[in-house]
Order: C-alpha cells, then sequence, then structure tokens
C-alpha cells in the first residue's frame, strides 16, 4: 500500500541526541512530534566530547559563546593500578590540538534549546506500532507518521518487541561525583585501571574535576558503608594523592552497568539511535561520542537522500551501514577491556603492566590510538 508522503517523523526519547535530531530534521523541512516524559531533570553530568564531534556541533548551529566555555583535555594518562606502569598520552605528540573537550550538561542543553526548533509534544503514548505502510499511535490528534526514531530507552516495550539485542550485566555499579581541588592538572585526565574497578579523572575547568568510578559491585558496597570522609581518602590514596581537594564531594550519584546493543539499527519505519541502539560501559568516555557519530551519519544520509520519505527501506540501510561497524567495534572493544583489566590472575596483571611499558614507548601506537579516540 502506498501513501503520500506528509514528512512527519516521530521521536520517541527527550534528551540530547533527540533534540539535536529534532534540529537537524526541522533543517530538512520536516515536521516532528516529540515523544517525552517530560518529567523533572537535573543536569548535573559532565562529557569529553571528541574534537570531530565537538566541530560538528557548532557546524550544526550550537551556540559558540556557550561551547567556548568547554574544557580542552590535551594530556591523557593511563595507570595500571598495581605495578604504577602508565601511558602517557600527549595532543602535541601526534599533532593534535585538544584530545578532548570537556562541557557540562547543563552548558550543553542550553545551547541546544536555543536552537530553532518546531517540534511539537505527545505527551502520553500508550502504543506505537507498524501499520499499513505507516507508523501509527494511539494519539487522539497524531495517528500517522512516515518514520519513527528512538533515541533512548524510555520506550523498551517497544524497542524490544522490534529489535533484537545483545545485552550483559556488569555487576559493575558506577558512582560519579566532582571534586573541587587546590593543585592538580586542569589539562591532563587521568584514568587509573584496577582489578576491581575503573577510575576516571576529568577535569572540566581550572578547578574541578568529575570522577566516574566504575567499582565491582562487591567494592561499591564496601564504600557504601564509608563516611564521606573515609570514602574521599579511599579516593585519593588510589589515585597517589594526585589532587588536593579544597571541598567535599559534591554531585555525587551512582547508577548499575549493563551493555545493550543491537545486531540491526532499524526495521519497517522504525530507526534506533543512541542509547535506543547502544548503551556500552563508560571507561573509553564513548558513550554521547557515539550518539553524535549518529547524527552526523544521519545529517550525511539526509543530504544524499534520493526521495522525502526517510522511512524507506533504502534510506535506513543506508544509515545502517553508515554506523553500525563502528557500534560494533566499541561495543566489543569496552567488553574485552572491560574483562581484561578486572581480572585478579597475577600473570594477566603482569602482561598487562609490560603492555603499558611497551605502548609508552610507542609513539606509532599511541598515534593510532589517539587518531582513533579523537576521531
Amino acid at each position: 500500500m502506498v501513501n503520500k508522503i506528509n514528512k512527519d517523523i516521530l521521536i520517541a526519547g527527550d534528551g540530547i541526541v533527540a533534540n539535536l535530531l529534532i534540529h537537524l530534521l526541522g533543517k530538512n523541512n520536516f515536521n516532528t512530534y516529540q515523544v517525552s516524559k517530560k518529567s523533572k531533570k537535573s543536569y548535573n553530568r559532565v562529557f569529553a566530547i571528541t574534537p570531530a564531534n565537538y566541530l560538528w556541533l557548532i557546524t550544526v548551529g550550537l551556540d559558540q559563546e556557550i561551547l567556548s566555555q568547554a574544557h580542552p583535555i590535551k594530556k591523557i594518562k593511563l595507570f595500571e593500578g598495581h605495578s604504577n606502569q602508565s601511558i602517557h598520552m600527549d595532543a602535541i605528540e601526534s599533532n593534535k590540538n585538544i584530545l578532548a573537550y570537556m562541557i557540562q550538561e547543563s552548558d550543553l542543553v542550553d545551547a541546544i534549546s536555543k536552537l530553532n526548533s518546531k517540534a511539537k509534544t505527545i505527551n502520553v503514548i500508550n502504543n506505537i506500532e507498524n501499520k499499513f505502510d505507516q507508523i501509527k499511535v494511539d494519539s487522539e490528534k497524531y495517528k500517522n507518521f512516515d518514520l519513527c526514531i528512538f533515541t533512548d530507552q524510555q520506550r523498551k516495550q517497544d524497542l524490544e518487541t522490534n529489535f533484537e539485542f545483545h545485552k550483559k550485566e556488569f555487576n559493575q555499579t558506577a558512582i560519579t561525583f566532582n571534586l573541587k581541588f587546590a593543585v592538580g592538572s586542569d589539562d591532563t585526565a587521568y584514568q587509573f585501571f584496577f582489578d576491581d574497578s575503573t577510575l576516571a579523572i576529568l577535569p572540566f575547568s581550572k578547578d574541578e574535576v568529575s570522577i566516574v568510578w566504575s567499582c565491582q559491585n562487591k567494592l561499591h558496597k564496601e564504600l557504601q558503608e564509608k563516611s564521606r570522609n573515609e570514602f574521599l581518602e579511599i579516593f585519593l590514596a588510589r589515585t597517589n594523592y594526585l589532587y588536593k581537594p579544597v571541598a567535599g564531594i559534591t554531585n555525587q550519584t551512582s547508577f548499575p552497568l549493563s551493555m545493550s546493543v543491537s545486531d540491526t539499527l532499524h526495521t519497517k519505519r522504525f530507526l534506533i539511535m543512541g542509547d535506543a541502539a547502544h548503551k556500552i560501559h563508560p571507561m573509553a568516555g564513548q558513550g554521547l561520542n557515539l550518539g553524535l557519530r549518529d547524527l552526523r551519519a544521519f545529517q550525511l544520509a539526509l543530504s544524499e537522500r534520493k526521495s522525502d520519505d526517510i522511512g524507506l527501506n533504502s534510506f535506513l540501510k543506508k544509515y545502517q551501514r553508515k554506523r553500525l561497524r563502528d557500534i560494533k567495534e566499541f561495543s566489543f572493544l569496552t567488553n574485552q577491556l572491560n574483562n581484561l583489566f578486572l581480572n585478579d590472575n597475577d600473570y594477566i596483571k603482569k602482561l598487562i603492566a609490560k603492555g603499558f611499558a611497551f605502548i609508552d614507548k610507542s609513539k606509532f601506537i599511541k598515534s593510532i590510538l589517539i587518531n582513533r579516540a579523537t576521531s
């Protein structure tokens, strides 16, 4: 059955990827309707954005004054926690200016909200389904759409009905918090690999860092039982007292870690991107970056389209070809690295330490790693 193309697109999601997607579609004269929970959110996270994604955000029209507040990272130091062997990566060594930009979620949300968007909101939808070559929803006002794009996992039932996911529970909990300091490097990010956790320290201003501590659940339980001061002292000891805090921990939260990656990115008039398509371990800091690369590929597919019906299988296949390999590579990489480092075998620990020492001496390998991480 062939229907008249109405250029109406349904976006199921309300995060950063969803709202940037609405902007891209609006610039291409599509009508967008957003399924949003409209729940009150606190925007306390800090993101490490790759230089390529940072420049792309500027090209699509985000407020450069807000983006200029992003804090540049010029060095990354990785430590094998037991041997203290390390890998030092410097932007200058690979002819780069910046390795990453640290940007606060609240600033990014503000920049996106300033974009000229004409999206309409549908507050409550109980059912989204393919029917008669269109997307139908149970809203009284808006029933037919050419395409539905899921950008987060708020509608799990619809996602799991239409897509098959590879899932894994890491039996880990991420603890995130911020810390102000008097002494420390503000252009260097640190990551420590222990057999019970992975700990990342990310400066996002001249005197404040964001910490992501991905702990085995046993360690997380032990840390929960500590006072704030005891917890802080354990953190400082683990990181060799790199920083001298001037205040206590702020914005502390925790959440369980799991992986969920789909083998395909589309079915008939359904497309998934962002967290809806790939939820991976945070150790590589690629969660939002993968979502932004999704958007970059979608923008390119829009520019190359031969029809305004972007729900056609030919358009969705083209987008999938652009994205699936990158998504699978990063999900595999983070999963295997997590398995490798969280290992208490002494022989494997020694091999990891030797590997760190070897990589640190090789400018060629470090250059490859930097180029891949900043793409």
